[in-house]
This record gives C-alpha cells, sequence and structure tokens, in this order.
C-alpha cells in the first residue's frame, strides 16, 4: 500500500501484512474513519497498528480507565506477535493487577488468603513468562525484570505455598 493512496481514500479495510511508515500511520489516524482502520487491522493482526494503538492508549491511560484498558489490549495483542516492548509492558501490566488482589483480598478478609497467594504466584508465574519473552526478543530490562521475579517467587511466594499444604 503505497503512501499516496490515503490521499485517495481508497483503504476500506488494514490485513495483517499490510506494512506503513510511520508518517502513513500518522495520516491515517487523522482521517474520519483512521482510529476503526487502525483498529480493524490490529484485530486483523497487523503488528504497527496494536504498536501505534497501544502507545496512544499509554499515553492516555494515565487519565482514564478506559484508555488503560484499551492499552492492555492492544499491548497484550502485540506481545503475542513477539514484539518485545509489548511483551515487557504486557508482564508489568500483569505485574500492576497483583496489587489490586492483593488491595482486594486485604479490604474484603483483613488479610491475605492461600486462594489470594496462589493467584499471585499464578499471576508472577505469567509475568516471568512475558519478561522472559521480551529479553529472548531483545529488551535487556526484560533479563533483570525476569530475575527479580525469580527470586521473589523462590523466597517468599513459593515458601508461602508449601508451607501451608505440610
Amino acid at each position: 500500500m503505497g503512501f499516496f493512496d490515503f490521499f485517495k481514500n481508497e483503504i476500506t479495510s488494514i490485513g495483517k501484512n499490510d506494512t506503513f511508515s510511520k508518517g502513513e500511520l500518522a495520516n491515517l489516524i487523522k482521517k474520519d474513519n483512521g482510529k476503526d482502520l487502525l483498529e480493524e487491522g490490529a484485530e486483523n493482526g497487523n503488528l504497527e497498528c496494536q504498536q501505534l494503538l497501544y502507545a496512544i492508549h499509554m499515553i492516555a491511560a494515565k487519565v482514564d480507565k478506559f484508555n488503560r484498558d484499551k492499552f492492555e489490549y492492544y499491548t497484550k495483542l502485540a506481545a503475542y506477535q513477539n514484539d518485545a516492548t509489548a511483551q515487557f509492558n504486557h508482564a508489568k501490566n500483569i505485574y500492576d493487577s497483583i496489587e489490586e488482589i492483593k488491595s482486594e483480598t486485604m479490604e474484603k478478609n483483613g488479610g491475605v488468603d492461600i486462594d489470594s497467594i496462589l493467584n499471585i504466584q499464578k499471576k508472577l508465574e505469567e509475568v516471568l513468562f512475558w519478561y522472559k519473552k521480551s529479553y529472548q526478543n531483545g529488551s535487556k530490562r526484560g533479563l533483570n525484570n525476569a530475575n527479580n521475579i525469580e527470586a521473589l517467587l523462590k523466597e517468599w511466594i513459593n515458601p508461602l505455598v508449601e508451607e501451608h499444604y505440610k
């Protein structure tokens, strides 16, 4: 798809393998139906659309929950396509959700119960998976964070679970 196609209003959909320059994407977002086309492209598996949408919603996520949810959604889509930055951010999103689990449990039960610990353990294992994937795909920060999560599991979470089931 060429650069000038954007000005002819001929774009009616974006497929998984369509490629664009940053300028083409910037022009597309300015069009009336540009956001819809980007979302369609992201849903069709177009990594460039997913990357642009998670970047847009990452900035807006600081403002409201709707954009936070969209940021997490498009980040996850791009993470599954082996985008190292998206994998790192996806791991961080999952890690951040653990705080919500702890807060809800503390509020509800006055403490953290074994079910919450098991849920946290499962989430941390998922976080570890994504940080390792991000490192394998080029994110140096992914390795450091993976090592920290491994230590947290080994030194705190796994012993709590083992103690409970003795």
